[in-house]
């Protein structure tokens, strides 16, 4: 069905976005959608160090602040 709307054009694009949205709504969706947004939110910040002079986000290897130039490590 999907291979049908693609192929019919236009018409058949908005009917299969709104398939698809249909299916992202769907109770599954609703609860994991979230935490996976979550989870890689958690993730990112876990990979960076903010600099206690400027707030600047700099990866966890850094030993100096890329915006300012403090020492972000001992």
């Amino acid at each position: 069905m999907r291979y049908l709307s693609v192929a019919i054009g236009p018409v058949g694009w908005v009917i299969s976005t709104l398939w698809t949205v249909a299916g992202l709504a769907s109770p599954a969706y609703r609860v994991t959608l979230p935490c996976v947004v979550q989870i890689a939110y958690m993730r990112q910040k876990a990979l960076t160090t903010v600099c206690g002079k400027c707030s600047a986000a700099n990866p966890n290897s850094a030993r100096f602040c890329s915006e300012c130039g403090n020492q972000l490590k001992d």
